[in-house]
């Protein structure tokens, strides 16, 4: 009974402390989940991200990358199409700066790499693979990035939209970029309702990461009607009115930042905001064609579900047309909080728009082919310069001179008074940026680009006003029209099989003059052979410095992991050698079904149980299983049980702001109850001795006392 009474006590204690706790985190508690702030639940609120090196008079940065923006696909580069509307964008070049020879890459990672680096593709990635499942795509741990360059500058930086630069480790992410915060995909793409990302995984995932980890907290937060560029968006307006807000607060009214938005339109998927309709985006043309019907399953609720009747260039369009908008209304949100003046907005295409008709509708004329593809249709990217910061005598101008997007970084690199050259890289053997200063050209102050030459890869490179290609064939070698796609265009495989060969031509390599022949249809070989052989031999020279990263970390899988790797990709892991199914496992079990990174992880950073998996592909080796579903789903369903329990938990803790009184009444409340607990037991234990004591003493005669002796023995 004195037990019973004991352990009643100390269960009335217990729950006491329960209420207590449960009391004390909803009090720390920073807030609720704010829907209505897109798909976040975490709030955060404005902090100053500054170091004590901010300089009144730096520009605030905007740098705007489209994905897959074709040359023809805004209003002022194709006049004769009225369908092609872009009146924001075409404000902007208007009061800005025009760049007729920007030069990207053929595709999304390398030109991003480029960017974030400094350095051209074939001195830091020319892969173009997600990075869920190639951990050598992007850019090297050991590089430093643009935005660290902005940070010692004394920026505040911020990344909204797509990544595509790696993430296979912790150290890829962009805060461990230099980036202040960040909130977007990480990989190459993402449906624009589901969320789902684009790589080699069996089972879905979704690709959403805000600053360290995902930006949801289970797939049950994901609102599959919201289109994703509208979140990111709002992001970006919000994030700048919070710098204004931030630069009010501050003490000299200065309060610079570095903001990268890279938009994930007009890409793949052919997809639209169910208010497209209504918001005047979408409106059916004339003369259209429905290929990207192939590759699409819906394009936004209520659209034609008869194929047939769809129109992909409509589509594509008014993909154009809501990232125009959002220019918009960046350009108004700057001028309404007075930060116009002081502001550099600077966009820029990753590639040029894609000719891959079953998926979307680029136009590139009237340049020659498209994404893909090292013609000029495919690396000559849209991009201008603009803002009040940009002096007034180049507005309204066009540049002619060459520009390559690994130029941004040194360019504000040393317009910011900072050390342009990557120390850190070259410390272990890693090549050095390889762009050039181009504030001088934008600005006015000389007119000659300071790049007289640009290798985009093996088999193409620039000298001055001149192209070489080289190569057994490049393909979506013909030229569009004002108004492509459209009812007539042939079919996206005629459109690839369209090859322009230059290893047949008696002087091995095509030769273009891209100032006065831009598209490309005048093959110059023959006629100038000389400079032909010399631009060869300098092709060669430059060869011998391509770098090829070799960065590849330990993967944070279980041991053996390749026992049954297969089952977590949809390709064959021997036929591609360049695919880990590491970052599909990894984004199934220990991010609870998001993207993230998969190498290199700490110890906390791992959520799945390890010695449970290391019994299911012990069972696998044993019996040969290593294609049974059931197996792999057993241990799927109990990992993903416990991550989710693992993610409550910590989810608890890392929304708590802690105090120092806060800590206090939590030390006292565990001594506390450790008391109550030692003085009870205390109790128990004198009160069971005494007993026991004096039922000994009882008389000899009495038959109770052998019972009580055994009883006190016990």
């Amino acid at each position: 009974i004195r037990l019973a009474w004991v352990g009643h006590s100390i269960m009335l204690h217990f729950f006491a402390c329960v209420l207590f706790y449960g009391a004390l985190h909803m009090r720390l508690v920073t807030g609720a989940p704010d829907k209505s702030a897109g798909l976040t639940v975490r709030e955060r609120e404005s902090k100053d991200y500054l170091t004590e090196q901010a300089i009144s008079d730096k520009p605030n940065v905007i740098f705007v990358m489209a994905d897959d923006l074709g040359w023809a696909n805004v209003g002022y580069h194709n006049a004769e199409n009225p369908d092609v509307y872009t009146p924001n964008i075409d404000y902007l070049v208007k009061h800005g700066l025009e760049l007729n020879r920007h030069y990207v890459d053929a595709e999304c990672s390398p030109t991003r790499t480029s960017f974030q680096s400094g350095r051209l593709p074939v001195h830091v990635n020319t892969r173009n693979n997600d990075g869920l499942t190639d951990p050598v795509a992007g850019v090297p741990p050991e590089m430093t990035c643009i935005a660290s360059k902005f940070k010692e500058a004394g920026y505040s930086t911020h990344q909204i939209g797509k990544w595509d630069v790696g993430f296979a480790s912790w150290k890829q992410i962009p805060i461990s970029r230099g980036y202040d915060t960040s909130y977007g995909y990480l990989g190459k793409s993402i449906d624009y309702f589901t969320k789902h990302g684009d790589g080699y995984c069996t089972n879905n995932y979704i690709d959403l990461w805000e600053n360290d980890g995902p930006a949801l907290e289970s797939l049950q937060d994901i609102d599959m009607d919201e289109y994703s560029e509208t979140i990111f968006a709002s992001r970006v307006i919000s994030k700048i009115e919070e710098m204004a807000a931030l630069r009010d607060d501050s003490a000299d009214g200065n309060y610079p930042f570095f903001l990268y938005y890279a938009s994930h339109l007009p890409h793949y998927p052919s997809q639209l905001p169910e208010t497209c309709v209504a918001d005047g985006l979408y409106t059916e043309f004339d003369d259209d064609e429905n290929q990207c019907s192939g590759g699409n399953t819906v394009v936004f609720p209520g659209y034609y579900e008869d194929t047939t009747a769809w129109s992909c260039r409509a589509i594509l369009q008014a993909q154009v047309k809501m990232l125009d908008d959002i220019v918009g209304d960046i350009t108004t949100t700057l001028k309404e909080n007075k930060l116009w003046e002081n502001t550099l907005i600077v966009l820029s295409s990753d590639n040029g728009g894609s000719l891959e008709l079953t998926e979307t509708a680029g136009n590139n004329y009237p340049l020659r082919g498209g994404k893909a593809t090292f013609l000029e249709g495919g690396i000559r990217g849209v991009a201008f310069v603009s803002g009040g910061y940009l002096p007034e005598a180049r507005r309204g101008e066009i540049e002619n001179g060459m520009m390559h997007i690994s130029d941004w970084y040194v360019t504000f690199s040393e317009m910011l008074g900072v050390t342009a050259s990557d120390e850190a890289a070259a410390a272990v053997g890693l090549p050095d940026v390889s762009g050039y200063n181009l504030w001088p050209l934008i600005a006015g102050e000389t007119d000659e680009s300071p790049r007289t030459e640009l290798v985009m890869n093996k088999n193409v490179y620039y000298s001055g006003d001149y192209k070489l290609i080289t190569g057994g064939g490049t393909k979506y070698a013909f030229w569009q029209s004002p108004i492509f796609p459209n009812a007539s265009t042939p079919t996206q495989a005629e459109l690839e099989s369209m090859i322009l060969k230059c290893d047949s031509q008696k002087n091995w390599g095509c030769l273009f003059n891209v100032v006065d022949d831009p598209g490309e249809h005048v093959d110059l070989a023959y006629e100038q052979t000389d400079l032909l052989h010399t631009m060869r031999n300098r092709l060669n020279e430059l060869r011998t410095e391509f770098f090829s990263s070799s960065f590849y970390g330990v993967n944070s899988c279980p041991d053996n992991f390749d026992v049954i790797a297969q089952n977590f990709v949809s390709v064959d892991l021997d036929e591609h050698l360049d695919v880990d199914a590491c970052g599909c496992y990894m984004a199934m079990h220990n991010y609870n079904m998001f993207a993230g990174p998969y190498q290199d992880l700490e110890d906390d950073q791992i959520y799945y149980d390890v010695d449970m998996w290391y019994g299911i592909i012990h069972d696998a080796m044993n019996d040969g299983t290593t294609d049974d579903v059931a197996l792999l789903s057993k241990g799927a369903i109990q990992l993903q049980s416990r991550k989710q329990t693992n993610d409550d938990v910590a989810g608890m803790f890392s929304s708590l702001t802690y105090q120092k009184h806060d800590i206090l009444y939590v030390y006292v409340a565990l001594m506390g109850t450790m008391l109550v607990v030692a003085v009870l037991m205390t109790r128990c234990f004198s009160k069971q001795k005494s007993t026991a004591a004096s039922l000994l003493t009882l008389d000899d005669n009495d038959e109770t006392t052998t019972t009580t002796t055994n009883y006190g023995s016990v």
